[in-house]
Formats: C-alpha cells, structure tokens, sequence
C-alpha cells in the first residue's frame, strides 16, 4: 500500500506539471525581459526614421486633367529664408569731423568815388559777415559844431536845407541826413571819407562801420585854417542848436584824435602829415575789431 500510494502520489505530480506548466516567477521573468528586448529595438527604428529629412513631393509637371477641363499645375512651394531686422548703422567718431570751422579770409575794402556817386551812404557800406579789411590813420583834428541854421542871418543862402556835396547831381536834404561832417574837401573828399569822431552818436550807432560818418558837407573855417597851415577843422552836423553849442551840454569844440577811412588810392594830403598819429590796417567783423 506504501509504494502503491508513493506511485501514485508522483505520477499526479508529474501530470500537473506539464499541465500547469513550471514554476510561478521564472516565467515572469523570461516574458519582462522579451518585451524589454522588444521595446528598445522599436525605439532605436523610431529615432533612426525621426533622423532621416522627410522627401517633400514635387508638384506635378504636367497639367491635371478633370474630366475635360485641363488645370494648370499648382506653384511649385519655395521655402522663404527668415530675414532678421538690420542693425542700423552705427556712426563712429572717426566719420565726425570735429576740426574747427575755417575762418573766411579777410576782404580789402575801400570807398570809392564810382560806388559813391551811384550809392551815396552816410556810413561804409562794407560786406556783411565776412572779415573786413580798411586802412585807418588816426589824426589830430579840432572838432566844432554846427546846425543847418547857424547862417541863416549872415549867410541865408547856406540855409536852403541841403547839404553841398550833390551825388551825380542829386541834392541830399538835411531832414533826410540830419547827421554828417563838415570838412575842407581839399583834405577830405566828400562822400568818400568816413571818420569816426569819439563821443559823436556812438550810443546811437555804435560798433563799425556806424560810428564812421561820412563828409557830405563844406566848411569855409576848415579852409582857412589848412591855408594858415593849422590843425585840421572838423564841423559836426546836428539837428538843434542846444546838441551843438550849448556852453554845458552841447559839443562845443574838442581837440580829438579822430579815425579816417580814405578812398581807394588816395594818398595822405601834404597838409595833414603833421598831424598824422598812425596809418594801419584794420579787420573787422560784425562791427567789431579783430585785428
């Protein structure tokens, strides 16, 4: 009874084991690592085809037919570059120029007896914003003053209201030129001489070249004078009697040393060297001396 319950207890044994299979776990593992092996195989095929470029068709070359109707081919696709903004340009010192700016160069100027008949002025009528270059001699003068009417009792002839010298023959009125020099002309041409006399309306014309005022007029004293071989006589014009000789606050008579703008090549009258001070030249610009 013994071995016949041993035989039989085996042979069951046996029999479920081939039919259950083996034992629980190993078969377990063998599957994990199958599917393991499995996986990683796919992945490295996925990442090999995400690699590779994908081939873009072309567009048909020839039409497409529908039917009977023939389409054209579609447009073939061009890919646009991206177009990233430009900088814009940076400009370095070195394209600065930071020289100083050059000066003009002086202009020479001079009345002249042409410019004066055609454009009579009663002060220099030198170019604007340039450098001006003017011959100045400084010379002793006795400088008196007069009104349009001082002669009118002893010489009312003189009293017309004008002025002697006549531009190309045009008369100039004292009402329109209340202000002006009277001088020998012998020594002073008219209409070309400009003299700036110190303290004669230079806070009402200041600066160069309105403090020059031009000899439009005659004065017999100023003759006399040079003909007894004395100090230059300068006769200011103005417009009242009290301006010109009051006893305190008119002009009376100075002893100055006055400033003279001579025409284009004129020389020094014999009768002035004497009492020449300085002959230089001068620059101005906008009114005011440089050198």
């Amino acid at each position: 009874m013994d071995d016949g319950n041993s035989l039989y207890m085996t042979t069951r044994r046996v029999s479920a084991e081939r039919i259950e299979g083996p034992m629980p776990g190993s078969g377990r593992r063998l599957s994990r690592l199958i599917l393991f092996v499995a996986g990683a195989q796919l992945l490295g095929l996925v990442l090999i085809a995400a690699a590779r470029p994908v081939p873009v068709p072309e567009a048909p070359s020839r039409p497409v037919t529908v039917g009977s109707l023939a389409l054209p081919p579609p447009p073939r696709f061009t890919p646009i570059p991206d177009i990233l903004p430009q900088e814009p340009a940076t400009v370095t010192p070195a394209a600065i120029d930071l020289r100083p700016e050059q000066p003009l160069d002086p202009v020479t100027w001079a009345p002249t007896r042409e410019e004066a008949e055609r454009r009579p002025a009663d002060h220099p009528q030198v170019p604007a914003n340039v450098p001006v270059r003017v011959r100045v001699v400084t010379i002793q003068a006795a400088v008196t003053a007069y009104t349009a009417e001082d002669h009118l009792y002893s010489n009312p002839e003189w009293c017309d209201g004008l002025v002697a010298w006549f531009p190309g023959g045009r008369k100039r009125k004292v009402s329109d030129h209340p202000y002006g020099i009277a001088a020998d002309w012998s020594q002073f041409a008219p209409g070309t001489t400009f003299i700036r006399v110190p303290g004669y309306l230079e806070k009402t014309s200041p600066g160069f070249p309105g403090s020059f005022w031009a000899v439009d007029d005659g004065c017999g004293r100023s003759r006399s004078v040079r003909r007894d071989g004395g100090k230059p006589v300068l006769d200011l014009r103005f417009r009242t009697l009290h301006s010109a000789v009051h006893p305190r606050q008119g002009w009376g008579r100075r002893d100055l040393e006055v400033e003279v703008i001579f025409a284009a090549g004129t020389r020094i009258p014999s009768s002035l060297k004497r009492w020449v001070v300085k002959d230089e030249w001068r620059t101005y610009l906008d009114g005011v001396r440089i050198e």
